[in-house]
């Protein structure tokens, strides 16, 4: 999907909202033989207006979502999980700095991200200062992080790069933040005492030119996540080398359709009705969050940017 945050993505949309407004408030004073008809064009588009009001909304709104998890675990502990803020002149420092403070309000054990932390459709020096506040989070807590394709600039894994590489400038800026930055490995979580939580195995983006799919250790007695930013990874895994798949990517649909769900799909064998919340695939525990930002136009609907808390038991 290419990236539309650029002045000719606000332009149509500012066009869409002024032909509906026109319609709206013009068409019923029209002394035209129909008035039925014009004041039920009227109605339709005045729905339209504030749907599409409501839609650029939404992208400035945070909830908090809660899910229990029942895995094989010695003592129960809480994950924030987080994910697809995409930096850029709309998502801001001060939108970031929100979704700190949300999930420390929270006090989870562990911060995972689940990649696409800048947009990169403006230079890195435009987007990446607005993560700076994930250095406050991950000072207080153990945060995981890895790569999404955004990182990797690519939009469709058919298509050429539409973007530059800035995974390792991402991931540097990250690591000297005191994030974890995974790239296809295996970490360890301590608890305050410094006790082992559980583990976390971080995979590269799966549409990064370099990624091959990687063979993971067997399980020890600690609980085990598949960190990665592509639901497809719970493919990749199963019972003997993982416990739960966390990602995201898929935004949820961004935007969702009451009793239908998800309306855009993304590249992914998840199927729609999955692209959103805890489901299982092929035996395997998966998670997958709708995120914080947007892709294409800057718009949700019925599909609010998300901090999930995972409480694991």
């Amino acid at each position: 999907m290419r990236y539309l945050l650029t002045w000719w993505s606000w332009l149509y949309i500012l066009a869409t909202l002024a032909i509906l407004l026109v319609i709206a408030t013009i068409l019923p004073l029209i002394r035209a033989p129909k008035k039925r008809w014009a004041g039920i064009m009227s109605g339709v588009a005045l729905f339209g207006l504030l749907i599409l009001l409501e839609g650029l909304i939404e992208p400035h709104q945070i909830i908090v979502r809660r899910d229990t998890i029942d895995i094989d675990t010695p003592r129960p502990f809480t994950i924030a999980l987080i994910s697809d803020m995409q930096t850029s002149p709309l998502k801001r420092a001060s939108f970031v700095e929100r979704v700190v403070n949300t999930v420390l309000a929270e006090q989870p054990d562990a911060v995972f991200y689940a990649g696409d932390f800048v947009n990169n459709e403006l230079p890195l020096t435009d987007e990446l200062p607005h993560l700076a506040p994930l250095a406050r989070l991950a000072a207080a807590l153990p945060f995981i992080g890895v790569s999404g394709n955004h990182e990797y600039g690519i939009g469709n894994p058919a298509m050429p790069a539409l973007h530059p590489d800035v995974h390792e400038a991402v991931g540097d800026a990250l690591k000297q933040w005191g994030l974890t930055y995974l790239q296809n490995e295996l970490t360890v979580v301590r608890d305050k005492n410094g006790r082992p939580l559980f583990e976390v195995f971080g995979f590269d983006d799966l549409w990064s030119k370099e990624f091959v799919q990687p063979t993971l250790p067997p399980k020890t007695n600690l609980p085990r996540f598949a960190l990665a930013h592509n639901p497809d990874a719970v493919y990749m895994v199963d019972k003997t080398t993982a416990d739960m798949v966390v990602s995201a990517h898929t935004h949820g649909g961004q935007i969702r359709l009451p009793f239908i769900g998800a309306f855009v799909s993304v590249s992914t064998r998840l199927p729609l009705k999955f692209y959103k919340g805890f489901s299982m695939q092929d035996g395997m525990p998966l998670y997958v969050t709708s995120g914080l930002g947007e892709s294409g136009p800057p718009v949700r609907l019925f599909n609010l940017p998300e901090v999930v808390i995972l409480h694991i038991q």
